[in-house]
């Protein structure tokens, strides 16, 4: 065959490369295209990429930023996604590939995406890994939306003083940034912190302060949230006139028709202490119809009985106090199983990766079979026979490894089965103890708040040495990895009391809990020295460091 008996063929070759670079340019141009509107228009750039298949993606950086992008445009159209399989692609090419920023933003949004799914302990070691790269990012802004998402977190936790430190590093950082708006809603988070630590009067000079700004910016709809706001804080502080003229203003002026239960129902103590029973109906029912959750509920029931209460109706004021109580401890039932859950949940998963690897390892071995049988020589058989036995002993340390792991994580569920079993007894039997101290008869003479403290102190104290607290650093060791037994042969502290505060923050007791089982130590000296010991141990050279500040900062995220 001659030349020209090739030239259709070449032509078609050069067609198809042809079209295969155009097409890569095209959409490399419609991400750059979604890029540039992420920020001004993200319902342009959702459409956009919307108009890409993602299934005829080839490259590894297409798929990895088009996953980036995608999740990115969701979020900001408020599109609340709960699974992380399509950020998980952006996040393991971006760790080892590109600049900086794609490394930052595929971390950040696989955060937002475990904490839509209330999996807040991932979201955090996401936001964590985020935070390493801030001063290598140098972007304020991006810098003030991890720290407001951090904030949420430890707010959702209950871990108010961290949450506070989060919001104002995000004020800073947005103010930094220029953005008004955002600073606002940054200020807005930490004065809804002092609120709910029942420190009244801050949140409502912060509230203050943010109705001035949002009055600059002539934001209508911010501004009726933040008087909402205010008129809380007046019924928390018995101020009922000042809470009543901020709602009949509300109402002239703003579409309050959306506001959650908790405000319905702080409407409802507005008019209660009015007298007006039929008007605190009204609003007690628009407060249960705006109900979307278990705090909502119990905040109902309480609300609820305080009415039947108001008109001499003890029995039904009983019944829904007694209902309130139950969602609490269901609630707390909830918390106290999670650690089994999560026990179990990484067993399974572990599980399916050893599958994964013998599959692997199986497709593996039959391609190098077929390939050496082709062009097979002496040496090329004595190299497959040394790989073979290599692999054949990883085999044999992975089904160890298996077995080590399905037993420690069978004992840890045992474990934890019987400390979440004592915590109930415990539990209601302090409950029972406290109740029968309640009702001590009056002509007794006795002081039923210095028995209650009394009995709190005995029950806390218990557990602050000598077996009692043996027993805690045992449990620990148990499920948190043999922790205090390594970190006691491996770091050299100061005194006991550094190991005993690192084993009760591991257990995840507060700082005011601590600083009643550790004599001498207040809240602020605990949250002084825990960041020290954290230091100590970041800047020893434990072979087990990494562990150490692992488990710490999962209990931060308590």
């Amino acid at each position: 065959m001659n030349m020209k008996s090739y030239m259709p063929i070449i032509l078609l070759i050069w067609i198809t490369l042809f079209l295969s670079c155009n097409d890569h340019s095209n959409v490399s141009t419609v991400f750059d295209k979604a890029t540039s509107l992420m920020e001004t228009a993200p319902d342009s750039a959702y459409t956009l990429l919307q108009g890409i298949d993602a299934e005829k993606l080839t490259s590894q950086n297409h798929r990895a930023r088009y996953a980036l992008l995608y999740t990115q445009a969701q979020d900001k159209n408020y599109i609340d996604k709960e699974n992380d399989s399509l950020i998980n692609i952006a996040a393991e090419y971006y760790r080892n590939h590109g600049d900086v920023r794609p490394r930052f933003l595929s971390l950040y949004y696989k955060g937002r995406v475990h904490f839509n799914a209330g999996d807040y302990l991932n979201a955090m070691l996401a936001y964590t890994k985020a935070e390493e790269l801030v001063d290598e990012l140098q972007d304020d802004y991006y810098a003030g939306m991890l720290y407001y998402q951090i904030g949420d977190i430890y707010m959702n936790s209950y871990d108010y003083p961290k949450s506070l430190e989060s919001y104002r590093k995000a004020e800073e950082c947005y103010k930094n940034s220029g953005k008004d708006l955002h600073r606002i809603y940054a200020m807005l988070g930490y004065s809804d912190i002092y609120y709910n630590m029942n420190d009244y009067e801050k949140s409502d000079s912060v509230y203050q302060v943010i109705i001035s700004e949002a009055e600059n910016l002539r934001d209508s709809a911010l501004i009726g949230m933040l008087l909402g706001n205010r008129m809380m804080t007046f019924v928390r502080k018995d101020q009922m006139l000042e809470a009543e003229k901020i709602f009949v203003d509300l109402k002239a002026a703003y579409d309050i028709e959306e506001r959650d239960s908790h405000f319905w129902a702080c409407v409802v103590e507005i008019y209660l202490a009015k007298g007006d029973l039929s008007t605190a109906d009204l609003y007690m029912k628009k407060s249960w119809d705006y109900a979307k959750n278990l705090e909502d509920s119990v905040d109902c029931y309480i609300t609820s009985s305080i009415i039947h209460k108001a008109r001499n109706d003890y029995k039904s004021a009983l019944r829904d106090y007694e209902a309130g109580i139950l969602l609490q401890d269901k609630s707390v039932r909830k918390n106290l199983q999670q650690p089994v859950l999560t026990i179990q949940r990484d067993y399974l998963t572990q599980e399916l990766e050893i599958q994964n690897l013998h599959l692997r390892e199986t497709k593996w071995r039959n391609n190098l079979y077929w390939t050496l049988t082709i062009g097979a020589s002496a040496l090329v058989i004595l190299l497959f026979y040394a790989i073979s036995k290599k692999k054949k002993k990883e085999t044999v340390r992975m089904h160890l490894a298996y077995e080590e792991l399905r037993n420690t994580l069978s004992n840890n569920h045992t474990e934890m089965s019987n400390v979440i079993q004592k915590m109930f007894d415990i539990h209601f039997s302090m409950i029972d103890k406290f109740g029968g101290l309640y009702y001590i008869e009056a002509d007794e003479n006795k002081s039923i708040d210095k028995k209650l403290r009394k009995e709190v102190e005995l029950f806390l104290t218990s557990y602050a040495d000598g077996n009692g607290y043996q027993e805690i650093e045992r449990i620990v060791d148990c499920h948190k990895e043999n922790v205090m037994s390594l970190l006691r042969s491996e770091i050299k502290l100061k005194n006991e009391r550094d190991y005993q505060m690192i084993c009760f923050h591991l257990i995840g007791f507060s700082a005011h809990t601590i600083s009643v089982l550790i004599k001498g130590l207040t809240p602020d000296n605990i949250y002084q020295k825990r960041t020290r010991l954290k230091r100590i141990i970041k800047e020893s050279e434990a072979p087990h460091r990494e562990l150490f500040l692992r488990l710490l900062y999962m209990s931060d995220a308590k």
